[in-house]
């Protein structure tokens, strides 16, 4: 039987492999003879000078290097001495448009069988300007997430202590007494404080999330009674909206968040009123027009929020996700807006990007994964209701593992008023001894998930070697750390998320109380 022929490619020859590795690198490569008069000009040199390689091919390289340095000189123009000459150098290139451009270039000699050659890497340092621009606000960002995301455990510590409290005294206290109005400001400051460390944990993409399908120009328009309110008589809002709506798997109220929070910048931008746009499509970006959108390729859902204000400087717009930036006095949309809302499209999988230009307004473009439309579900609208509740009382023994002494007395004094009998502890060690002292057995243990001596996690385990039915209940305001490190679910009846409520508590201790019953 005859052989089949191959169908693969010949392999590359030594010279074949040469060409396209210089074709494809990132700087400008140039090779000249010794007379100066350029023999290859490949693509990233083309991009760097704005010349056609067959407009530069053959003619003398100080059409784009027009005054080398004297060291220099002798290389580009052929009378150097030496094939193995390597010199650097930044000087100044020039494009064909006549503007000049600051460049580094690295020569290098050359041993060819035609004659002694030279090669020319360079580099455009406006462009390494800007890489490294970048890499110093993603490292200040990150710095900044990393800030954020400490804070946020103690601060809702202390959050989750005033609000119990307060709900205790609500609890207490008749409808008329005369410090009850005092009370609900104070618990309406501390839920206020909450929404803040929620800002923060999205500012540092560590912020749980509950998405769900969402229809984009469904979002857009449900939010325009508010922020008809919110922006004032004098700007004016229009929607450009694809009328195949696009579908995106993100959470509501972040999503909801991030527009209020650009329509709100978009405002300040606007003092004596203006026109403020959303728009919406639908893109499938290929490798081409992903460079031109400044997001990677890939199906995306595009809600763009565009005003006609007074525009962005140039030496601005790459600050305008900064945390405490602005261009203005006072940042009249918050320290934390526009870092917030890139934190949140981010931690969404998405990408926020901004153009502008002074004097013609800017727009904010958002890029989230597109998601399909869900299929018509015919038992929509039949299913019950939410099961409420029961009163959350109970006669079985708790052991409460916090280390702030402040909530600890908080959660114990809660569940020992709903007729628990309480244990606690501060640690994990003081809660095993605890353990080894209690003459009942012990229902359920309540634990921070980050602990001074041990996880909560680790605890729970060496706990359920004596006590086999102990029901586990974590708590945690480290959001990232509960899900993914411990695989856990923020859904489930088996973590809660401080700050909470004290009757939140009380109804994730009865659920599992209850779950671990015989027959239950």
């Amino acid at each position: 039987m005859a052989p089949e022929p191959s169908t693969s490619l010949p392999p590359a020859r030594p010279a074949d492999r040469l060409d396209l590795l210089v074709e494809s690198a990132p700087d400008g490569v140039l090779i000249v003879d010794g007379r100066g008069v350029v023999q290859t000009f490949n693509a990233a040199a083309e991009r760097m000078f704005g010349y056609l390689r067959e407009e530069v091919l053959g003619r003398d390289v100080r059409m784009l290097i027009p005054e080398p340095p004297a060291r220099d000189a002798g290389v580009l123009t052929g009378d150097a001495q030496s094939s193995d000459a390597r010199v650097a150098r930044t000087v100044e290139g020039r494009r064909k448009d006549g503007t000049t451009l600051a460049i580094d270039v690295t020569i290098t000699g050359l041993d060819v069988a035609g004659g002694r050659q030279f090669g020319l890497f360079v580099r455009d340092l406006a462009t390494v300007g800007r890489v490294e621009a970048q890499v110093r606000q993603s490292q200040r960002m990150e710095a900044m997430g990393r800030l954020a995301y400490g804070i946020v455990h103690d601060f809702n510590n202390i959050l989750t202590v005033i609000c119990g409290y307060s709900d205790t005294m609500l609890a207490a206290l008749p409808q008329q007494h005369p410090l009850r109005s005092q009370v609900v400001e104070v618990r309406r400051a501390g839920e206020q404080a909450a929404t803040l460390t929620r800002q923060l944990l999205a500012f540092s993409r560590r912020q749980p999330l509950c998405p769900r399908l969402l229809d984009l120009n469904e979002v857009v328009l449900n939010l325009e009674r508010m922020l008809r309110r919110l922006l004032g008589e004098d700007v004016a809002i229009r929607h450009l909206l694809d009328p195949e709506p696009p579908i995106v798997m993100a959470d509501l109220a972040q999503l909801e968040q991030v527009i209020v929070t650009l329509a709100v910048n978009a405002r300040d931008a606007m003092p004596t009123g203006g026109q403020l746009t959303f728009a919406t499509r639908a893109v499938t970006l290929d490798e081409r027009q992903s460079l031109a959108e400044g997001v990677p390729p890939g199906r995306f859902a595009v809600l763009t929020v565009s005003d006609t204000g007074a525009g962005i400087p140039a030496d601005a717009i790459g600050h305008v996700f900064e945390p405490f930036f602005t261009t203005t006095a006072a940042p009249a949309a918050g320290a934390l807006g526009l870092a917030t809302a890139h934190g949140v499209v981010a931690q969404s999988g998405g990408h926020l990007t901004v153009t502008s230009e002074v004097g013609s307004g800017s727009a904010f473009r958002v890029h989230l994964p597109a998601a399909e439309r869900p299929s018509p579900d015919p038992s929509h609208g039949t299913r019950p209701s939410g099961t409420e509740w029961p009163v959350a009382r109970g006669t079985e023994t708790i052991l409460v593992v916090e280390d702030d002494v402040s909530l600890r007395r908080l959660t114990a004094i809660y569940l020992q008023s709903a007729g628990y009998v309480v244990r606690t502890a501060a640690d994990g060690l003081e809660a095993l001894a605890e353990s080894e002292q209690a003459g009942d057995p012990i229902h359920l243990l309540v634990t921070d998930m980050v602990l001074p001596d041990m996880s909560g996690q680790e605890l729970a385990v060496r706990l359920r070697a004596r006590h086999a039915a102990l029901g586990v209940l974590f708590v945690s305001g480290y959001p990232e750390a509960a899900l993914q490190r411990y695989g856990l679910d923020s859904a489930g009846p088996h973590f809660l998320q401080k700050p909470f409520a004290p009757s939140a508590l009380g109804q994730a201790v009865r659920a599992l109380l209850q779950s671990a019953e015989p027959g239950a």
